[in-house]
């Protein structure tokens, strides 16, 4: 799509490129760097916290005034996030046609049936499971990342069972369904463009402070704690209403990182 200008966190240049300039330059940005040059890690870990909690549970007016200056440079820079979602199709194609759509979980159940060829054993399974779990899932798209580099820290299931509700079936029925799970689809990551507009309004809980501030924790990680700086950090989300494709940029062939992984 023309006239997108995406925030893509797996760019490590995006704090550079979209902040640096904009937040040094700012009234707010003066107790930051007084906490950079601190010989301790406590001012820094103090910042890191305040960035990652509910603005509300705030009390520092400078660290309220830097996320809010954050928040809003990124509306009005970016009109869309690359969000990542990984799942297992055996039709891409349709996909690309169609788009991504949210769950529906009675669908889900049958394809079950059919895939690990035990109606009984599937019905069992999902009492099991339970309607509290089948609920949460219902009319969602799960989950999105906001990096790829949350593949490594836990959500690479959905590449290897393509659904949760799959992956907890094929793990109360055993070995043999663990097989039929791995032959099924092709392990893939779609690189998906959200609108901006979405992240709070189509997704379970909100996303735009998560990406607003991501390029500015990672800037500090990288600043004083270079090892933590590739980590994901409140990466993940469902989604409550479905994708056109054409917000599709990307589809990934994860097979060799599934292999790796093993």
């Amino acid at each position: 799509m023309k006239d997108m200008n995406i925030l893509d966190l797996d760019d490590i240049l995006a704090w550079e490129e979209t902040y640096k300039d904009f937040l040094t330059n700012d009234v707010s940005w003066g107790f930051i760097e007084k906490v950079l040059l601190q010989a301790t890690d406590d001012g820094i870990n103090a910042v890191l916290g305040d960035l990652q909690i509910r603005a509300e549970c705030i009390q520092s007016t400078d660290m309220l005034s830097l996320r809010n200056r954050c928040s809003n440079h990124f509306r009005k820079v970016f009109t869309h996030v690359a969000a990542y979602h990984a799942c297992r199709p055996s039709d891409i194609a349709l996909y690309l046609r169609v788009g991504l759509v949210p769950a529906d979980t009675d669908v889900l159940i049958e394809e079950a049936k059919i895939l690990f060829d035990d109606p009984d054993a599937v019905n069992r399974a999902i009492g099991e499971i339970g309607t509290t779990y089948l609920e949460h899932g219902r009319g969602k798209i799960g989950f999105f990342i906001s990096r790829t580099g949350a593949l490594e820290s836990g959500y690479s299931h959905y590449l290897r069972y393509g659904s949760e509700l799959f992956q907890c079936i094929a793990h109360r029925l055993g070995d043999l369904a663990e097989k039929k799970i791995s032959k099924r689809g092709t392990p893939t990551l779609f690189r998906c463009a959200l609108p901006v507009t979405w992240l709070d309004e189509f997704t379970t809980f909100p996303m735009t402070d998560s990406y607003a501030l991501e390029p500015l924790v990672r800037f500090l990680l990288r600043t004083r704690k270079p090892e933590y700086a590739d980590e994901a950090i409140r990466g993940a989300f469902l989604l409550t209403r479905s994708v056109p494709s054409v917000y599709i940029l990307e589809c990934i062939d994860m097979t060799s990182f599934m292999k790796e992984e093993v």
